[in-house]
């Protein structure tokens, strides 16, 4: 972070090298570098905010976990096509209002689910069914 400088006048080691012969930082120098680094922090915390749950209960398509596929998709009399997911992934994110309408034009025929294989809870799951890559859609 301060590579021209030492943030503080003392004598200073960072990354096993004697800092001694910096100059000490302005303060001008030590305020860019924490705004540049605040700004960075919240930027990333901000993208973490923004990966939410592609499905919400209100959707017409069921959201799985490892517990309740076995029983909701693998024991079910009507055929099912589950979606294994990210919420991180832009393609992922593309398909949910589509999956959302299938889901809804499908009602009572055929079951539409999604597992979001980033959980580590489904991630057994998601690799006992080849999933790979994001969106996965798989027919059972």
């Amino acid at each position: 972070l301060f590579s021209h400088c030492t943030p503080h006048p003392h004598h200073i080691t960072v990354l096993g090298q004697n800092t001694s012969r910096r100059r000490p930082c302005t303060r001008r120098e030590i305020d860019s570098r924490s705004m540049k680094a605040t700004i960075a922090l919240l930027s990333f915390v901000l993208a973490l905010g923004q990966v939410t749950a592609l499905y919400s209960s209100s959707d017409d398509v069921e959201v799985l976990s490892a517990k309740s596929f076995s029983k909701t998709v693998l024991k079910a009399s009507k055929p099912y096509l589950v979606e294994f997911y990210a919420p991180w992934c832009g393609h992922c994110k593309n398909l949910a209002p589509e999956w959302k309408k299938a889901a809804k034009g499908l009602k009572g025929i055929v079951g539409v689910a999604a597992v979001d294989a980033t959980d580590e809870s489904n991630a057994q799951l998601a690799s006992q069914y080849g999933v790979s890559g994001f969106p996965t859609i798989k027919m059972f």
